[in-house]
């Protein structure tokens, strides 16, 4: 009876975090924030590439290998003269190296101290979720009736980023 029990509760557990990401939300994602990143003022111009950094921990990385092979698939080739580079990195051992943060889920502390750093490095931070903006988030993805983008107006003037007016106008 306790085995049933305890493989009851471990597909649900399982459930649950097999139906936290939606692929077709992921898909829009792959796809929009290496273009919203490219109308930041604050990425290098002169730099050859838009390194991505998908930040991933435990049960998720095989969610941050699927949102990769979004990416890879829809940016094979550059895009504005950059070639887009994606790696995988874990919340605890974040480099910070990246032009772009794309966060998946986390605690709130750890969502606040990673997005606090790298709004001081003037690294950009999407969201796969956009109630993260909250704990300091500079953007996600509104889905809707239609598609806009969401940006976390208080980190925009707190940390100086900087977009193209026409991304602000949507």
């Amino acid at each position: 009876m306790t085995q049933r029990v305890f493989a009851l509760l471990l597909l649900a557990q399982i459930a649950l975090v097999a139906s936290h990401y939606n692929s077709t939300l992921m898909e829009l994602e792959a796809k929009l924030f290496v273009k919203m990143a490219l109308l930041s003022e604050d990425i290098n111009k002169s730099k050859k590439s838009l390194d991505i950094t998908i930040v991933s921990q435990g049960s998720d990385h095989n969610y941050a290998h699927e949102f990769k092979n979004l990416i890879e698939k829809n940016y094979k080739e550059k895009i504005m003269d950059k070639s887009v580079v994606v790696s995988i990195e874990e919340f605890s051992n974040l480099t910070y190296k990246a032009d772009l943060l794309i966060l998946l889920h986390s605690k709130e502390k750890l969502l606040r101290k990673v997005s606090k750093t790298a709004n001081a490095k003037k690294i950009l931070t999407f969201s796969y979720e956009p109630s993260y903006i909250a704990y300091g988030v500079l953007g996600s993805l509104y889905i809707g009736v239609s598609t806009k983008p969401l940006l976390n107006k208080d980190i925009i003037r707190e940390y100086g980023f900087t977009f193209n007016p026409y991304l602000l106008k949507l």
